[in-house]
Formats: C-alpha cells, sequence, structure tokens
C-alpha cells in the first residue's frame, strides 16, 4: 500500500517557514506520509528531508491565476489531504476535490482573520473591509473537513462561525528535537 500522500498548500509563507516545513511537513514526512509543499512566493522545485518543494511566484498573479497554479500542481502530485495555510489555497483544494471527492481538506488557522486584513485600513473603509472578507471565511470555514487553531484562546471564534467543524489546536512552538541546540560556549569575561 502507498503511503499517503499529503500536500501543504501556502499562499504567504516561504517553504521553510518553521510551522509549514518543520512543524507539519518534517513530523508528517518521518510518520512515513508522502509529502509536497507548495508556495506562491517563489519559484523552486527540490526534495529537502524526502520532502518535494515546489513554488512558484504568485506577485503578480490574480487570486484566479493563482488558484490555477495551485490546482496544476494539486492535480500532478494527487494528494488524499491538503491542508491549507491561508483562505486563498483552499479555493484550489476546493476545486480539487470536486476531482476527488473523498479529499481531505484541513485549514491552518494561525491569525485573526479577518482582522489581520480589514484593520490596516481606517474608518468605515475598515468595516467595510471586514465584512467583505469575513463572509466568504466562513463559507471557506465550513466548506473545510477540519481546523487547526494555533491558540486554545482563538478556538472560542471558530466554535461559533464553524460549530460543526472538528478542530485540534497546534501550538506554534518548533518541535525540539528537528533542532541542534548546543548550549553556547562562553567564556567568565562573556
Amino acid at each position: 500500500m502507498n503511503p499517503k500522500r499529503i500536500c501543504i498548500l501556502t499562499s504567504g509563507h516561504p517553504p521553510m517557514d518553521d510551522r509549514i516545513f518543520w512543524k507539519f511537513g518534517k513530523s508528517l514526512s518521518v510518520s512515513g506520509f508522502d509529502l509536497a509543499i507548495i508556495c506562491s512566493t517563489q519559484k523552486l522545485d527540490f526534495v529537502k528531508e524526502g520532502i518535494k518543494i515546489i513554488g512558484f511566484i504568485g506577485l503578480e498573479l490574480t487570486k484566479r491565476e493563482k488558484i490555477k497554479n495551485f490546482l496544476s500542481h494539486l492535480e500532478s502530485i494527487k494528494p488524499d489531504l491538503i491542508i491549507c495555510e491561508e483562505m486563498l489555497p483552499v479555493f484550489s483544494a476546493l476545486k480539487y476535490k470536486k476531482i476527488k471527492p473523498d479529499l481531505k481538506i484541513i485549514l491552518d488557522i494561525t491569525e485573526l482573520y479577518p482582522e489581520n486584513v480589514a484593520f490596516k485600513f481606517k474608518g468605515i473603509k475598515r468595516w467595510l473591509k471586514y465584512f467583505q472578507l469575513l463572509l466568504p471565511y466562513i463559507y471557506i470555514l465550513n466548506k473545510v473537513d477540519h481546523l487547526i487553531i494555533g491558540e486554545k484562546n482563538k478556538k472560542h471564534r471558530y466554535d461559533l462561525l464553524a460549530f460543526n467543524k472538528p478542530k485540534t489546536i497546534i501550538g506554534y512552538y518548533p518541535v525540539l528535537k528537528y533542532f541542534n541546540y548546543k548550549k553556547p560556549e562562553l567564556s567568565k569575561d562573556e
């Protein structure tokens, strides 16, 4: 039996991000899963520690073009499970789920969205942007199969917005066994 294929999609982080590569990627890879990380932050195509890293430059692409790029990579990898680090990649995962109905989609929530975007604006524009982003976010929350939440104090919000979705809290701290910590050698003068 082939190992399950898992893809981690990110539209806002580099693939070597501590949480994406080390916490999720490396942990899943050493557990026997076939893993790929796909990002839209830089053009990449290599394997590191058994994890396939693929990237394209999405900075000047429209959201629709980014979704299409993610979908193209998903179609070539054919994952059984997708972990999305932001909302945009969920749209690609949902399109791929039409091709592969048994696919599971997980959304990893690390920031309070839509505040992290809307509250950069001032006055009425702040609140217009907030509600403009909140409605599709509620839709996405209820379309995914599972939520990973980075902090216990954020869970309450998602118990309200996506009350019927399973939720797991996975903190931000790195998995220490993947880091070679060495106590610094200090002299008496330092």
